[in-house]
C-alpha cells in the first residue's frame, strides 16, 4: 500500500516534468527564434549605450551650468568689491575662462581673489556698517600671540673664541679637581 503514495508513480506528474524538461530543448534547437532573441538583444544594447551617452551629455551640460554659475557669482562679488572690466566683452571672456577651469584651479583663483585688496568703496561701507559686531568684539580682545606666552631661553649671543673656550673649560676642569667652586656655581650659590 505504501508503494501506491509515492509521487513518482503519479502518471500525470511523470508527463508535466518530462514535458518541462523537453521545452528548453527544443527552444534551443529553433533557429529562428535564437536569431530573432540576438536581434532583440543586439537592439537593446545599442538602446542602452545611447541612453547612456545621452546620460553622460546631460550630466556634462549640468557640470558646465554649475561652473558658469560659480564663475558668474565670483565675478559680481569682485565687480562689488571694485573689480571693473573695460568692456562687456572683457567680462564675457573672463567669465568664460572661470567657467572653463577645473575645481582646484577655480578654487585658488578664487583664493587669490579674495586675498586682493580691498577697494575704497568697500572699505568705506565696512567702515559705515553699524551691524559689524565680530569686528568690534575682535578689537576689544587682546591679539594672539605666535609665542602662546612662552618666553624663550635666554641665550649669550656674543661670539667666543676657540682660545676662550679652551681657556673656560680648562679653568672648569682645574676648578674641579681642586674642589673649588666654579664661577657659575659661586652665582647660583649666591
Amino acid at each position: 500500500m505504501e508503494d501506491k503514495n509515492k509521487p513518482n508513480d503519479d502518471p500525470a506528474a511523470k508527463t508535466e516534468s518530462d514535458a518541462a524538461k523537453k521545452k528548453p530543448v527544443q527552444q534551443e534547437t529553433d533557429p529562428a527564434r535564437v536569431s530573432d532573441l540576438e536581434k532583440e538583444n543586439r537592439q537593446l544594447k545599442a538602446q542602452v549605450a545611447e541612453l547612456q551617452k545621452r546620460v553622460q551629455e546631460l550630466e556634462a551640460e549640468q557640470k558646465v551650468a554649475a561652473c558658469r554659475s560659480r564663475a558668474k557669482k565670483l565675478l559680481t562679488r569682485l565687480e562689488k568689491q571694485g573689480l571693473s572690466f573695460a568692456s562687456e566683452a572683457d567680462r564675457d571672456a573672463e567669465l568664460k575662462r572661470l567657467a572653463e577651469l577645473s575645481d582646484e584651479a577655480f578654487t585658488a583663483t578664487e583664493a587669490a581673489y579674495e586675498r586682493l585688496p580691498k577697494s575704497a568703496k568697500e572699505e568705506k561701507l565696512a567702515a559705515n556698517d553699524p551691524g559689524d559686531k565680530p569686528a568690534a568684539k575682535a578689537s576689544t580682545e587682546q591679539p594672539l600671540r605666535s609665542d602662546a606666552g612662552v618666553r624663550p631661553h635666554d641665550v649669550d649671543d656674543r661670539k667666543v673664541s676657540l682660545e676662550d673656550r679652551l681657556r673656560d673649560g680648562f679653568m672648569a676642569a682645574y676648578r674641579n679637581r681642586v674642589g673649588e667652586d666654579s664661577p657659575e656655581h659661586s652665582e647660583i650659590n649666591a
